[in-house]
């Protein structure tokens, strides 16, 4: 790659390139500007979801340039990757840089350096507004996929995951919080506390009611075969009550338990519930 200068005001910013469009790093923005280091990749990063990657920016690293990673656009050799930023990412990122040096130097890196004497822009904005369009439509469409599903469970929290999420395709923020969701147990978790197997657990959970909002929630868990299917975990507060019943099914060595109910079982505000 030609290392040819290009003086932009009193600074000298080395030219580069990257698939065929002139690029420049964090550190020409910060220095052209007359900005502390790193602000130009603190605004970028606060912003990054307004980006288009391969429009506005590339990231790149040594296996993509070679030694020009470190020599042509100043990246420590040990660093895994860097990003460089476009014509159009540039002007993305002054937007807020309002003052008369700021005016002066974007005129002259558009004017003099991202043009190469030629006028760019038309094909620049075009290329970037369908490359947002198609990534606006693939948001959207993930969106309503979400809340499809969403309205196909029951459970409570689960609806609201998927409709958090659905808000995030589109605001790149969630809008609706995520659930808590408190610590469970499987019945084989349960089985292992107390010496008995999974199966017996979920005897002795039907036979005392233990399958309620109280005790614990449904959650969707996937199958090999990628199938969402329900299963029951519990609580801490069915705990204590498996303690007592699990004593008495080993004492009976499988047979009927007799109902024990504890004292002041929990109330519960929640029907169901969803795996984090």
């Amino acid at each position: 790659m030609s290392n040819s200068i290009i003086k932009i005001g009193s600074n000298d910013i080395t030219v580069k390139e990257y698939k065929g469009k002139r690029v420049v790093t964090f550190k020409d923005i910060d220095q052209c500007h007359g900005k502390q280091d790193g602000a130009a990749r603190k605004r970028f990063n606060e912003n990054k979801q307004h980006f288009v990657n391969e429009v506005d920016f590339f990231e790149i690293s040594h296996s993509d340039v070679g030694d020009d990673f470190g020599r042509t656009y100043g990246f420590n050799k040990k660093a895994p990757k860097g990003i460089i930023i476009t014509e159009s990412g540039y002007l993305m990122l002054v937007k807020s840089f309002t003052d008369d040096l700021a005016w002066d130097v974007q005129r002259q890196l558009v004017n003099t350096y991202f043009r190469k004497g030629e006028d760019e822009t038309d094909s620049s904005l075009v290329k970037r507004e369908l490359a947002m369009a198609k990534l606006n439509n693939s948001r959207a469409r993930a969106a309503r996929i979400l809340l499809k599903v969403a309205d196909s469970v029951d459970s409570t929290e689960f609806k609201q995951v998927l409709q958090a999420h659905a808000t995030k395709e589109i605001t790149g923020q969630f809008l609706i919080p995520l659930p808590e969701v408190p610590t469970d147990y499987s019945a084989g978790d349960i089985a292992a506390m107390f010496g008995v197997t999974s199966n017996a657990i979920g005897i002795i959970a039907n036979a005392n009611n233990l399958k309620q909002a109280a005790y614990g929630h449904n959650v969707y868990d996937v199958t090999k075969q990628g199938m969402q299917v329900p299963t029951w975990r519990y609580f801490e507060s069915a705990i204590p009550v498996f303690s007592k019943l699990t004593e008495e099914w080993k004492e009976t060595h499988g047979r009927k338990t007799r109902k024990i109910v504890p004292l002041n079982p929990p109330k519960s505000t929640t029907e169901s519930g969803v795996r984090a």
